[in-house]
């Protein structure tokens, strides 16, 4: 019965998303939407709320409880077409379908206690590492589970996937220094660039899908060496790459391959090399007990479902979570027409919110 009368859960979910689509701040510069948030589950919930400083948790607490689950949204934006915020990957709306939802679950029992998650710095990959940590510290949770809008899914279907939902990924930073020289005299220097070269035109064939249990891929994002003075040879340069894996530990080989090559190219052409690495994701490896309990509940309920045949490419800092806590990420079709995500003419579709606060109901009400 608590799946009845839920109109004003959405059309309130509905005006929250709207505001915070006019307030997008980048990964941990949250404040403005953590605000908005907080006015808007202290006014319309009954929630005990817990504020961490970057993010917060509000939990549905019940003396009698046997069990805790979770629920997950994330608050931050990307850099939009013009270099400015712009909620241009759904988070906005992730975040208004679970305050929808914690607006429902007012005055209601369920037999377990229910936490809701409003974490920052997803776009980075650290906001989930830290979030997941603290609340496997401090609450006893036992399954956790968060959605992604998808673009290109039918509208409101739930896309539902066993195993890697997202790929593992980080950034590498690869530096190379040697000498500079006079151009005229390039012998008299180190210059960094046929290192760099052979190690670029290596990649294809250190990504060859036949060393990997499944797909794995190496993007070069940028290059640089040297400047724009005719009369110098550079003597530094550095290689920016985005790797990353269905299966975590791939990631992790081609990783260390590429480490190797660029090792031995420096050593070959006298140069140090060092690397670092940034925007750290794991896999998102979801439960498979918790997926058959989405596809119980989906037919039980007669939610759409579809099935993603692939792990998706971007990666999700939701990963983080699941490597603590038994849990799963699911998709909710955005439409077939709506443009991808991260491009200028996406929004997340305000259809679709019914669809999420009707299912997190639904798992909070399953016993």
């Amino acid at each position: 019965m608590y799946l009845e009368h839920l109109e004003r859960e959405i059309q309130m979910a509905k005006k929250l998303r709207a505001h915070l689509h006019q307030i997008p701040e980048l990964s941990g510069e949250e404040m403005k939407t953590k605000a908005l948030l907080l006015h808007f589950l202290r006014k319309y919930t009954d929630l005990d709320i817990t504020d961490m400083g970057s993010w917060f948790y509000a939990a549905h607490r019940e003396a009698s409880a046997t069990e805790s689950i979770a629920f997950r949204a994330d608050m931050d934006a990307v850099i939009g077409p013009e270099g400015k915020p712009c909620h241009l990957c759904g988070h906005d709306g992730h975040c208004a379908s679970l305050a929808g939802f914690g607006m429902a679950t007012k005055g209601l029992n369920f037999g377990k206690n229910l936490f809701l998650i409003f974490q920052h710095g997803e776009e980075t990959g650290e906001g989930g590492e830290i979030c997941s940590r603290i609340l496997a510290e401090r609450e006893d949770i036992r399954k956790i589970f968060a959605y992604h809008n998808l673009p290109r899914q039918q509208l409101g279907t739930v896309c539902l996937r066993r195993g890697t939902f997202a790929c593992a990924s980080e950034g590498l930073i690869l530096q190379f220094q040697g000498n500079p020289s006079h151009a005229a005299y390039p012998e008299d220097g180190h210059n960094p660039a046929y290192a760099i070269s052979s190690l670029v035109t290596s990649l294809p064939s250190l990504a060859d899908p036949v060393n990997y249990q499944d797909m794995v891929r190496c993007t070069v994002i940028h290059i640089h060496v040297g400047e724009p003075a005719f009369g110098v040879a550079p003597g530094s340069g550095r290689v920016l790459l985005t790797i990353r894996g269905a299966v975590e530990q791939d990631m992790y080989k081609l990783k260390k391959q590429i480490i190797k090559k660029s090792e031995s190219l420096a050593a070959k052409e006298q140069l140090a090399f060092s690397w670092q690495e940034t925007d750290v994701f794991p896999e998102t490896r979801n439960d498979d007990e918790c997926v058959t309990f989405l596809e119980t509940i989906c037919a039980a309920h007669s939610f759409p479902t579809t099935y993603l045949e692939e792990p998706h490419r971007w990666s999700e800092d939701f990963g983080w979570f699941l490597k603590r806590i038994p849990g799963a990420m699911l998709g909710i079709g955005s439409g077939t027409e709506q443009a991808p995500l991260h491009t200028e003419n996406y929004e997340f579709p305000d259809e679709i919110l019914e669809t999420a606060i009707r299912l997190w109901l639904t798992i909070a009400c399953e016993n």
